[in-house]
């Protein structure tokens, strides 16, 4: 692995210069040109550089003696030549070391797996490159591919290594490049149906051990095996360890001893054949008994083939879904193994080490998700996950002890580059993100890629991103489900609450599409393509998609109603559709020449939310006009002298704007209007559209009573209608001020807090506001029998109204450490007691 580090750096400044390294394995003084020496403390080899080395020149090998995977660099003297020094504390610390140079030198770890062009130079200074990296803060760090049916599969068989069909050693090497280029040790390799087990492809293994990549597997996975593709039924009969416990014996001990020389994890335990529960396990008691067996022959098989010191063999036990119910129901597991925490699927992880589990010599991990195949919805299209939010899970996993592997779900790897080095730059160094700059990391990583103007301003972008598929992902904009699957429906999105939400979101999107299109003529030619995978791809992706649901809703809503403009958001609707089709096939045939063919899909596991859009079959305009206040489900009436209601309309004003549209007009009138009223027509107005937009916003200063009420009059074609207008002034202290019978209050805006011998922090970037507040450290414990000694907040708010009220509180969907506890919180209105409520989702 030292020589294939040395290689990659070789090609990297090759790439920059036009030069490259020339490689060998003893240094001699009559070599020309400057010196790069790298060498690993500890090695046995008595010839070895190190140890010609010390003989020369006092070398610093104490502080890295015993290291797990550290490494120094810095300049010394040798025969008076200065040379650049790479020690490792092990033979992937050298590595790393290595590798760091390219850092230093701008080479991102997506060079390749992202088209990350380095800029051309004619040479290659460093200015103080020394460097003392520690061990990292966990101790295995890697990914889980998985999911690979629609993108890394067909890409890998049928693009890159053809001669395979498969992903094979050649994808793997691509792939174990990036590892060691994001300072990772450790792989979960491929394992759906339609990809061959890792292990009976040819030279899968060897790759793995040259790059120093040690090879372990997911939570039904056990013994390095892929039960999918080589547990076969007809010939061994039921993958059930009640009744067929010799054969299944045998099929593990078979791996191990096929295996027992390279550096494996080794996942004890046992699930059904792909991800469903044990066969033969009826009860959770039945479950615990047949796991208990299952991992004393687990073990036996490893100290009789690997080593019989059964501490100093890695292995892991991952309490995934129902696993984690047997676990709590008292499953002993040996001190020694690794518990391996999950997250929901969505981001949040379910359970930590309590205090007796944190002690255990094994220690703990987590397997987490920015990808996700199953129920209730899928997200394998575009990677979405919110920073910030994982930023927060990991910082608390890390606060419980899980500190000894941490794998990340990554799907097909693309488009999850960003979200990948974010994990493992936490994973190396868990200070390197704080929890008050975590979008500064964001910001800095578009930065180096495309320099600092252009990198800030695609930052901004991709920081909304990221913010608006936290509120929904591009794949949940369907309303749908799956497993059992249903068809899509409207959103809760609607065009005419909160100053039309729905095209607001539209508008918000489409807002980071335009942005990304005027930002790539800024893009070196070296970075286009670099800059469609990591950016276009995505933000217009996630524009596109919403587009076409929300552009569709309107179209069957106002179909509905006869009004013209549905046929035109039809259209909007089905060439977002078709744009993502242009897009997607861009990916995969022109983008860095047909390099990426086949690796990006459209509509992963066919589900209808990427089908065409659902739209009426035929359109049928009424001849008459519509007028649509603000709030109302449905377009209001004509007023009619002979009612007994003098109003057709209702609008409360204070110091938020309301609005009234009207639809397929040939001609409008504005009659009458209190003086305090101001009537804003929307600068697009244009009759001949069929849609026109009218804002009603509060002149506070015409107003001679706090409260006043008026009447809007508008004549529609041949026919009027009478709005009465209710009019609030608002108090000079706004921040809290009630709305439509509604306070909303932002939790950052609290009027008091109080922390106590804990702290509350905002967590850049988290949440629906983008601030929300947590509090510090994540590891505490609360007073149970006084709350109210406890960390609070207080907020001061101000109604015009009177009576019973809903207090509404949201929270993220985080779970209770130690998985069964509760959650809750304590809310008290104008000091009256305290109402404790569960938020345990």
């Amino acid at each position: 692995v030292v020589h294939k580090a040395g290689d990659m750096l070789s090609n990297d400044l090759r790439e920059i210069t036009g030069k490259a390294l020339r490689r060998g394995n003893a240094y001699n003084k009559k070599t020309e040109g400057p010196v790069i020496l790298a060498a690993t403390v500890g090695s046995t080899n008595k010839k070895s550089l190190l140890n010609t080395l010390s003989k020369q020149v006092s070398l610093p090998t104490k502080e890295l003696e015993g290291k797990w995977e550290s490494f120094k660099i810095q300049t010394v003297r040798i025969n008076g030549e200065k040379v650049l020094l790479i020690l490792g504390s092990d033979r992937r610390g050298t590595a790393y070391g290595i590798l760091e140079l390219s850092r230093l030198m701008g080479v991102s770890p997506w060079t390749w797996w992202a088209d990350v062009h380095p800029e051309k130079r004619a040479d290659m200074v460093l200015e103080n490159p020394n460097t003392n990296m520690k061990s990292p803060s966990v101790a295995y760090r890697g990914i889980f591919l998985n999911d690979e049916d629609w993108g890394l599969h067909p890409w890998a068989g049928q693009t890159f290594e053809p001669e395979v069909g498969d992903i094979g050693p050649k994808t793997y090497g691509k792939l174990f490049e990036l590892l060691l280029r994001l300072r990772c040790n450790t792989i979960w390799p491929a394992m759906h149906e339609c990809t061959k087990p890792f292990f009976t492809i040819p030279g899968n293994m060897d790759v793995a051990d040259t790059f120093a990549i040690m090879i372990s597997n997911s939570h039904c996975e056990p013994m390095l095996r892929t039960n999918t593709g080589e547990w076969n039924q007809q010939e061994f009969g039921a993958y059930n360890y009640f009744s067929n416990r010799e054969r299944v014996y045998k099929y593990w001990e078979d791996r191990i001893i096929e295996t027992k020389h390279a550096e494996n994890i080794y996942t004890i335990g046992m699930r059904g054949i792909h991800d469903g529960r044990m066969e033969g396990a009826s009860t959770v008691e039945s479950y615990k008994d047949g796991l208990t067996e299952v991992i004393r022959d687990q073990r036996n098989i490893l100290s009789q083939h690997i080593n019989p010191n059964l501490s100093e063999v890695h292995q892991i036990f991952i309490p995934y879904k129902e696993v984690q119910e047997v676990y709590d129901a008292g499953l002993d597991v040996p001190e020694d193994v690794t518990l391996i925490w999950c997250d929901d699927n969505y981001g949040y992880i379910r359970r930590l080490s309590n205090a007796q589990e944190q002690k255990r010599s094994g220690g703990s991990g987590v397997y987490y998700h920015i990808s996700y195949w199953g129920r209730p919805h899928d997200y394998l299209w575009i990677a979405s996950s919110e920073p910030s939010a994982v930023w927060y899970e990991m910082q608390r996993a890390w606060a419980y002890g899980a500190r000894k592997m941490w794998i990340l779900n990554v799907g097909d790897l693309k488009p999850a580059e960003y979200l990948t080095e974010f994990f493992m730059d936490m994973a190396w160094n868990i200070n390197s993100i704080a929890q008050a700059s975590v979008r500064l990391h964001l910001r800095t990583w578009f930065e180096t890629i495309f320099g600092k103007e252009t990198g800030r301003a695609i930052a901004q972008v991709m920081d909304r991103y990221y913010g608006l598929s936290f509120i929904r992902r591009p794949e949940f904009m369907g309303w749908s489900q799956t497993e059992p699957t249903t068809k899509t429906s409207d959103s809760e999105f609607n065009p005419f609450e909160m100053g039309d939400e729905l095209q607001d979101r539209i508008a918000a999107h489409l807002q980071l599409d335009s942005m990304v299109q005027t930002l790539r003529p800024q893009i070196p030619e070296r970075l286009q393509d670099a800059y469609f995978e990591l950016v276009e791809y995505p933000v217009r992706g996630a524009a596109l998609m919403n587009s076409k649901q929300l552009y569709a809703q309107m179209a069957r809503m106002f179909n509905q109603y006869g009004i013209r403009s549905a046929s035109s958001y039809a259209e909007k609707s089905q060439a977002a559709y078709q744009e993502i089709e242009a897009l997607t096939e861009t990916y995969n045939t022109r983008i860095a020449n047909g390099k990426w063919n086949r690796m990006m899909s459209m509509n992963p596991r066919n589900l209808p939310v990427f089908d065409a859009p659902t739209l009426p079959e035929q359109f049928s305009p009424s001849p008459s006009a519509k007028l649509w206040i603000e709030g109302n489900r449905e377009p209001t009436v004509p007023y009619v002298e002979r009612r007994k209601s003098e109003t057709t309309g209702f609008i409360v004003l204070d110091h938020h704007d309301r609005f009234v549209r009207i639809y397929d007009a040939e001609s409008i009138t504005w009659i009458s209007k209190p003086i305090w009223l101001k009537l804003i027509p929307d600068e697009h107005n244009d009759i001949r559209t069929g849609e026109m937009r009218f804002t009603f916003a509060l002149d506070e200063r015409k107003m001679q009573a706090a409260m006043e009420g008026g009447l809007v009059e508008v004549r529609i074609d041949n026919k009027t209608y009478r709005i009465a207008v209710e009019a609030i002034k608002p108090p000079i202290q706004r921040e809290a001020f009630e709305e439509d019978q509604a306070v909303i209050i932002p939790v950052g805006n609290f009027t008091q807090r109080n922390d106590g011998t804990l702290k509350w922090k905002e967590v850049d970037g988290l949440g629906y506001s983008r601030h929300a507040i947590a509090i510090f450290p994540l590891q505490y414990t609360l007073n149970q029998e006084d709350p109210q000694k406890n960390p609070y907040l207080e907020y001061t708010f101000y109604t015009t109204s009177s009576g019973v009220a809903d207090v509404r509180l949201y929270f993220l969907p985080t779970h209770p450490a130690d998985g069964k506890s509760d959650l809750r919180y304590a809310v008290s209105l104008d000091d009256d007691a305290l109402q404790t409520c569960s938020i345990r989702t």
